[in-house]
């Protein structure tokens, strides 16, 4: 299993940190939620890896996507707002047939995400820890 944590403040994916205020941002917050929920459109892997989406869970204070979702869900809890940041949440598990070929990880996010600037990576494997800032320039991380 290869899990991945994105935590990223609203403003970078959607413009605002506040509860929509009309259906138009009511529509950019699914449409966000949506896109976040396709783990493989956010990631690429080493394709020796063999690695294949099996969950998602998403954590956003205001959801707007519903339930129901092929890979995932999304909470539809109220959380309590922490003043003027609002972050997202979103928890992806794959499943990897050769985990030991995993050797690069290619954050798409850039490329649905364009107020997302600059990522900071963290990772753990068997052959050691690491860290990274990956751009959109510079999407891959090296594991």
């Amino acid at each position: 299993m290869l899990q991945i944590e994105l935590i990223s403040p609203l403003d970078n994916l959607v413009g605002f940190e506040h509860a929509p205020e009309n259906e138009a941002q009511r529509a950019v917050l699914a449409d966000a939620e949506r896109r976040l929920l396709d783990g493989e459109a956010m990631f690429a892997f080493s394709a020796e890896a063999g690695c294949a989406i099996r969950e998602v869970e998403i954590e956003s204070p205001w959801p707007q996507s519903g339930r129901n979702h092929d890979h995932g869900h999304a909470h539809d809890h109220a959380q309590p707002t922490r003043g003027d940041h609002e972050d997202m949440v979103v928890s992806y598990g794959f499943e990897c047939a050769h985990p030991e070929a995993l050797r690069r990880l290619e954050l798409r996010a850039f490329a649905h995400f364009p107020r997302l600037q600059r990522v900071r990576a963290e990772f753990a494997t068997p052959r050691g820890q690491g860290a990274g800032v990956l751009t959109p320039n510079a999407a891959a991380l090296a594991l």
